[in-house]
């Protein structure tokens, strides 16, 4: 596990896409706005990880205006209007963390979270992972630590510590492990462990509405759907190993 820190400054104003309960676009709204409302709007989250299956999280800095100072996800971010989730997922990879690499869509889920501050989260949020062993190069704006942690000691502790976590981070990695996305990383046994451990994941705080699989990126061009596994059709993580 190797810690990495950096220090900070402002953010832009931006705008998100607000989204019916099947992520059909409605209109947009102005992000914190969106925050302080509660409106459903569009989101991704990343998950990226090395050839080690060691999974890369950020601690976000302290400047954010909601969730200062947690650990979560390799990153996470909203689609502007216009432009694909997929997109806005890399964009936001390079932005925060100054990864490069290729992404794959493994699940979605719609959820609501407090966040304090009379903030709360309220997202369909796009789930998506990748493979890279490169070196965090990190934007203090953004972030101020990271960490490559491997799942078996990560899933104990946000399941016992749940205070040291975004609202979101626990959800999305249920859905991710669920979804047989990163099943190319384990060999069988490890998998099943990894699962079991999973499922004990539940944030008290978080309401989750619905998780599904990964589908078209509607209305904005499309990129596969390589969740659930079969014969025919390998995992995210199994197509993304050649591209790490």
């Amino acid at each position: 596990m190797q810690l990495m820190t950096s220090s900070s400054t402002s953010l832009p104003v931006e705008r998100v896409i607000l989204v019916d309960r099947d992520d059909l676009p409605i209109g947009s709204a102005e992000k914190l706005a969106a925050h302080r409302d509660g409106a459903l709007h569009r989101a991704c989250s990343v998950f990226v990880f090395n050839t080690g299956a060691q999974l890369l999280l950020q601690r976000r800095a302290t400047v954010k205006y909601h969730s200062p100072g947690l650990w979560s996800n390799s990153c996470c971010g909203h689609p502007r209007p216009g432009e694909r989730t997929v997109q806005a997922a890399q964009r936001r990879l390079r932005e925060e963390m100054g990864v490069v690499c290729a992404l794959a869509a493994s699940a979605a889920m719609l959820y609501r979270a407090p966040l304090g501050g009379g903030l709360s989260e309220h997202e369909y949020d796009h789930i998506f992972i990748g493979l890279s062993d490169a070196t965090p190069s990190l934007n203090p704006d953004e972030v101020d630590a990271c960490e490559w942690r491997d799942l078996g000691t990560l899933l104990p502790d946000v399941r016992d510590h749940p205070d040291r976590y975004t609202a979101w981070f626990a959800p999305a990695l249920r859905a991710l492990i669920e979804s047989s996305a990163i099943d190319a990383l384990f060999a069988p046994l490890r998998r099943t462990a990894i699962r079991r451990m999973a499922a004990q994941l539940i944030p008290p705080a978080t309401t989750i509405i619905t998780v599904m699989a990964a589908r078209a990126d509607r209305h904005q061009g499309a990129f596969h759907d390589r969740v659930q596994p079969d014969a025919r059709r390998p995992s995210p993580a199994h197509n993304l190993i050649g591209h790490a």
